[in-house]
């Protein structure tokens, strides 16, 4: 069921990739959830029973680096870019969103 699981601490967001390549974020997510989650032996189970329709959420288009691959293409923030710009033969400037 899940791909991949983000937490975002300081705005308690939780970011789900779902094997079907969907994204969604849910918010308000306590820390005590995401390491349930975590803990869970049933990632599939644990979000049916205590995340999906008891957090707000919301689905998140992500662009595809290429159409073959499950990459996806994050939007950097802006000190990566400045420090991309400052070395941009030796950071790529692909890659996943990163969380606390």
């Amino acid at each position: 069921m899940l791909r991949a699981v983000g937490y975002d601490r300081k705005i308690r967001l939780l970011e789900i990739v779902f094997n079907t390549g969907e994204v969604y974020q849910y918010e308000d997510v306590p820390l005590s959830e995401y390491n349930g989650l975590m803990k869970a032996k049933s990632k599939g189970a644990y979000m049916q029973a205590k995340i999906i329709d008891v957090y707000p959420y919301y689905q998140v288009e992500r662009k595809r680096l290429r159409p073959e691959t499950n990459l996806h293409l994050a939007e950097p923030h802006k000190e990566h870019e400045e420090h991309c710009d400052q070395n941009d033969s030796k950071i790529p400037r692909r890659g996943k969103p990163a969380f606390n």
